[in-house]
């Protein structure tokens, strides 16, 4: 995370510097360039973390983190603000994924009730619910590509191979899905609170 000030950091989104330019910094270990994609995400991401686990703001913190340190080694560059928070909502779900499956082992190592099946993932009430909550919101190529990559743990390339596809492909239909699950929880979320008013 961002150390320290940086005087030309953006104040508002209208104000964001161009994207490209700041992925390509960021690519090549500009902290600056860090300063402003983290400022210019940061409160998207975790809305969506929050939205897609609906665990507690630690937890959302925490994966969030993971997925910028995720970020750090693999953001390739973008043509737009749009790109990058959809590229985020990818490793964040993942992020989240790494995290809930650390957590059961580490219960059930603790427990000693035996050991959890990597293979069988969706064992995992909570990753069961997660997976639920993704089906309901996509078409079924999306949620074939979501699945095998969240549910089970695949590469991309793996995805892509499953399916037929290119691993760019799969990408595509795994960030398309969790954008479509992201703008499915905020229609609810307003829902709710045009409800409540």
């Amino acid at each position: 995370m961002p150390d320290r000030p940086y005087a030309a950091r953006p104040e508002g989104p209208g104000e964001l510097p161009d994207a490209r330019a700041i992925t390509v910094r960021f690519a090549r270990g500009d902290r600056e360039a860090f300063a402003v994609f983290y400022d210019a995400t940061f409160d998207d991401a975790l809305a969506d973390a929050s939205r897609l686990t609906g665990r507690d703001e630690h937890f959302c913190l925490d994966t969030v983190q993971d997925a910028y340190l995720r970020a750090a080694k693999k953001l390739p560059a973008m043509d737009s603000w749009a790109a990058c928070r959809s590229w985020l909502r990818t490793a964040i779900a993942s992020s989240a994924v790494d995290r809930i499956r650390s957590e059961s082992a580490r219960t059930r190592r603790e427990s000693a009730h035996g050991r959890q099946s990597v293979r069988d993932i969706e064992s995992n009430p909570e990753l069961a619910e997660l997976l639920e909550r993704l089906q309901s919101t996509l078409d079924d190529r999306q949620w074939h590509a979501v699945r095998l990559h969240i549910g089970h743990g695949l590469p991309l390339s793996a995805v892509g191979r499953a399916m037929s596809l290119s691993r760019d492909a799969a990408h595509g239909l795994v960030r398309r899905g969790l954008a479509t699950l992201s703008a499915g929880a905020r229609a609810e979320m307003k829902g709710a609170t045009d409800d409540n008013a």
